[in-house]
């Protein structure tokens, strides 16, 4: 099917890499204005979201007129999103219906703003918005549809529907935002973006919140969501990644096409791998396991039998034997990997190293009662934790492309 693409001030969303949004949510125009200056000079943005909702909860709606136009004059020739997020979607602002109706379409008579993020089945909102959306058309902006839920991520069906119904609503842009509780949830959302990319004739955006769901803002080239937000200050929405490395990672997939995740036990590698590997329709290598395979026992007995030293030769000849791959890949590796300097030419000639950052007390919630880990055998395996991660920090640092806080 023969996609509608949305081209705005030269950005095609809905072709190539996906685009990087950066949102602002300063509450005073001196606070929007530096935000904006300092989005402009990083050069990492695509387009710029302007999430009124904060500005407005500040009781600043007299000064709307102005910010809206100083802005407009600081961001050149960047695109302009201007969201009004309410509070039954997780936003900082109470609306009845017709207010919100009427500040959105001042946004697009002022031709100020590009883009209007509008709500399509917010609480007495649901039998109005086709009406809205076309009016804020004609007004000459183009519409995101979009749909947040922030307690669960529903089934697959209804999450298809949902971006289906946003289509028939006249959206150019259809979005929807869910809440994972469990990895699970992540890939019932990249798989859910994939089918509907499938039939839906226009671009459309979608993301598993929180750290959880990092994928979901990683993935798009792949799964077919057109656009991804990043921060460079205060985050709109659980879960935003930084821009610098948002760009950093898209880059790399577009480009070296292989991911090397490292990190601390139980910051994630496996779980944040194998929902890179879902959104990406690509292998997932996980580097513990495939030792366990070759050598015919778990990594707890290897340690038992063989001793680390032989384990973590073991990690550096099948760190070699990965370099050969071609094609889409994530690895994810073992905690100890990067301690040896020697494994770091390796791993950056196999793809960008990313490291999954933990704090030690988040170390210990994951683990407790985890019997599995042979590092962390004996008494006092707080201590060890906390031992660990201070010694193993600056090689995972130094070996690191990118630091994912999550």
């Amino acid at each position: 099917m023969e996609k509608r693409m949305v081209e705005i001030k030269g950005v095609r969303i809905g072709e190539g890499m996906p685009k990087i949004c950066v949102p602002l949510t300063d509450t005073t125009i001196e606070g929007l204005l530096k935000s904006a200056d300092a989005v402009v000079e990083s050069g990492l943005a695509d387009l710029v979201e302007w999430r009124l909702d904060w500005f407005l909860a500040a009781k600043e709606s007299s000064l709307l007129p102005e910010a809206a136009r100083r802005l407009r004059s600081r961001l050149g020739d960047l695109p302009l999103l201007a969201t009004i997020r309410t509070a039954c979607e997780g936003g900082e602002l109470s609306l009845p219906p017709e207010e919100y109706r009427k500040l959105n379409l001042w946004l697009a008579e002022s031709g100020l703003v590009d883009l209007i993020d509008i709500q399509v089945f917010s609480p007495g909102c649901e039998e109005k918005t086709a009406g809205w959306i076309e009016e804020l058309q004609k007004a000459g902006a183009k519409v995101i549809g979009s749909w947040h839920c922030f307690e669960e991520t529903p089934p697959q069906e209804s999450m298809e529907w949902r971006l289906h119904e946003i289509q028939k609503r006249g959206a150019d842009i259809c979005k929807m935002a869910v809440m994972p509780k469990h990895p699970a949830d992540v890939f019932r959302l990249l798989r859910a973006t994939r089918q509907a990319n499938e039939y839906l004739d226009r671009p459309l955006v979608t993301m598993s919140m929180s750290g959880l769901g990092a994928a979901s803002r990683l993935t798009g080239e792949y799964t077919g969501s057109a656009l991804t937000f990043g921060t460079l200050g205060t985050a709109s929405a659980p879960g935003q990644i930084p821009a610098g490395e948002l760009k950093q990672l898209l880059t790399a997939l577009h480009e070296k096409r292989k991911l090397v995740l490292i990190g601390f036990m139980g910051s994630g590698k496996s779980t944040q791998g194998a929902a890179l590997a879902e959104g990406l329709g690509c292998p997932l290598y996980d580097t513990d396991q495939m030792i366990e395979e070759v050598e015919g026992m778990s990594v707890q007995e290897l340690f038992v039998r063989k001793g680390e030293p032989y384990f973590r030769q073991q990690e550096a000849n099948v760190l070699k034997k990965l370099t050969k791959l071609r094609g889409l890949a994530v690895i994810s590796t073992g905690g100890g990997m990067a301690v040896s300097e020697d494994n770091h030419p390796p791993m950056r000639e196999l793809g960008l190293v990313v490291c999954l950052n933990i704090q030690k007390e988040e170390v210990m919630r994951r683990l407790k009662g985890d019997k599995s880990r042979p590092l962390l055998a004996g008494a006092n395996p707080e201590e060890k934790i906390e031992e660990l991660l201070k010694f193993r920090a600056p090689f995972y640092e130094k070996a690191a492309d990118v630091m994912l806080f999550l």
